[in-house]
């Protein structure tokens, strides 16, 4: 670990009982909105020994339920609703099968969860930097940034403030490359943006309708 990296972990650690609190009380909404949900098995509130911070926000398809969780976060994302699955049996995880382990091993709890248990969306703690406003400063500076570093690769700032071998020629030909970085970022930027709205409907992805979601929790909350 970095000096760095400590020192963002010891500032998020003081912050550390808002954090719980506040998943505590978005997964405490979630249970009270999902209560009446028969179909559905969902997180204890606690135990003899610990107290769920709701680190996520789990919830298994009981038996009754004709489909699986694959089918149903299908149908969630038809709605635009992002969900996660549940992480895999160790026992049938890929890597540890080409090595030979657990074979011929059947673990029928754990198997049963894997494929009727997803998460819904994840209680964030704040929102994420693309729907911020700190987002559209990241891109005017890194677009500054670009034309900097491309001025300077081809000795233009030193063309433009020498008025006495100054030439029109000159500027353009030292522009093309500039200008070629520039139009290309925002390319790459504007078909991320269009491959997102085609593939969920919304310009920015999946990853921001979960903060949305997340954020509209939280409103409903505070």
């Amino acid at each position: 670990m970095t000096n760095l990296q400590a020192a963002l972990g010891l500032a998020q650690l003081e912050r550390l009982d808002e954090f719980i609190q506040r998943k505590r009380n978005m997964g405490k909404l979630y249970t009270e909105l999902l209560a009446d949900v028969y179909e559905l098995e969902l997180p204890l509130t606690k135990t003899e020994y610990a107290d769920n911070i709701y680190w996520v926000y789990g919830v298994v398809l009981k038996d009754s339920v004709p489909f699986d969780a694959k089918e149903a976060m299908k149908k969630l994302r038809e709605k635009k609703i992002g969900t996660r699955p549940f992480f895999w049996c160790m026992h049938e995880q890929p890597v540890f099968q080409k090595m030979g382990l657990f074979k011929q091993e059947s673990c029928p709890v754990s198997e049963n969860i894997a494929r009727r248990g997803f998460y819904l969306p994840r209680c964030l703690v704040g929102l994420s930097v693309w729907v911020r406003s700190e987002f559209f400063p990241m891109v005017g500076a890194l677009t500054i940034v670009v034309i900097l570093q491309a001025f300077s690769q081809n000795n233009l700032l030193a063309a433009l403030t020498n008025s006495n071998n100054f030439n029109w020629q000159d500027l353009y030909l030292n522009l093309q490359v500039p200008v070629f970085y520039l139009i290309s970022m925002f390319l790459v930027v504007g078909a991320f943006l269009v491959t997102n709205k085609i593939i969920y409907g919304y310009f920015l992805g999946l990853h921001s309708l979960l903060v949305l979601e997340e954020f509209s929790l939280l409103r409903r909350i505070e």
